[in-house]
């Protein structure tokens, strides 16, 4: 525990003034002036001269100096630090609140641009005003330009038909196809009309109407845009449906599957002879093997519809020759 040393004049803390040290033989009270016997406690009288060397001066505790005839000052007292333990801290300053920073500008700033913003609309709703009808002139001409920038582009890109629409039904949908796209046009599209049988086959892929937009009529002078959808109706055969499946056919005679066909529209018929049979027991003679439509799909379903010239193959069993 560290040892309090007290002033004998004025008691004040000898510990907390500067330059004290328990180790100095001396010291100067910074409250007082008077030079202290640290160890005794003791200090001298007023009519001795206790002399303090401070270097290239001497100072004589409340005596006049016979060199120079004036008065020592005391010297003056250092501001007292207050005293904590060697593991106590001082305690840190109070925080101080400051200000938060405002995201609104200063309110003459704000008003200044408000004015300004105020100023530059006022000066432009009044350039409108008194240029109303400049305005409503170009605006006008510019109306003007447009349309017809619009209208040159889009004759630049009219063609000329060049047939009459009577002269060109009747003809061969490839025929009248080549022909549109030679004038220019790109967008030429066939479209089949099932509405033919078997029986009028000669009239299949002969045009019976055109269609431009909205129009199926047209003189060889008229004008459309090049990329305008081009429809070209032409005949063809109506399809017609099977009248079994791939799984009915089973155990059939061949005679019976090909008059089944045939009852139902179908004109190309071929039945081919397989001759996979020794004795005939587990198969019998004439009976359907495979059925092939198109020549290559043997799986179909009843219903399936087809065109009436479509070809079909009927294998049926038969014995092995000797």
């Amino acid at each position: 525990m560290k040892k309090d040393y007290f002033c004998p004049a004025c008691k004040s803390l000898l510990n907390l003034q500067a330059g004290f040290s328990p180790k100095n033989p001396k010291h100067m009270c910074t409250e007082c002036g008077r030079v202290i016997d640290v160890q005794s406690g003791k200090f001298p009288r007023d009519d001795e001269a206790e002399e303090l060397d401070l270097g290239d001066f001497s100072i004589k505790e409340g005596k006049y100096d016979i060199s120079d005839n004036e008065k020592t000052a005391p010297i003056p007292p250092l501001p007292v630090e207050e005293a904590y333990g060697d593991e106590e801290a001082p305690p840190p300053p109070p925080p101080q609140n400051e200000p938060a920073p405002s995201d609104e500008p200063d309110a003459p700033y704000a008003e200044e641009e408000e004015d300004t913003a105020e100023a530059i609309m006022g000066g432009i709703s009044g350039w409108k005003a008194a240029h109303k009808k400049v305005l409503m002139i170009a605006k006008l001409a510019l109306a003007i330009i447009v349309m017809i920038l619009i209208a040159g582009f889009l004759l630049a890109h009219l063609i000329t038909i060049g047939y009459d629409s009577e002269q060109l039904i009747g003809q061969d949908r490839r025929s009248v196809a080549e022909m549109l796209e030679r004038q220019g046009f790109a967008r030429v599209k066939t479209m089949p009309v099932e509405e033919l049988d078997v029986n009028n086959k000669a009239e299949e892929n002969l045009v019976t109407r055109i269609e431009i937009g909205d129009k199926d009529s047209f003189t060889a002078k008229k004008h459309f845009l090049k990329w305008q959808k081009i429809k070209v109706y032409y005949k063809t055969l109506k399809r017609i449906p099977l009248p079994i499946s791939s799984k009915d056919y089973k155990d059939m005679n061949y005679q019976e599957l090909v008059s089944l066909l045939e009852e139902s529209g179908f004109v190309n018929i071929t039945a081919e002879p397989v001759a996979d049979l020794t004795t005939g027991w587990i198969n019998s003679p004439d009976e359907v093997k495979d059925m092939f439509v198109e020549k290559t799909e043997d799986k179909f379903s009843k219903g399936d519809k087809y065109r009436p010239d479509t070809e079909i193959i009927v294998y049926y069993h038969t014995f092995k020759e000797k």
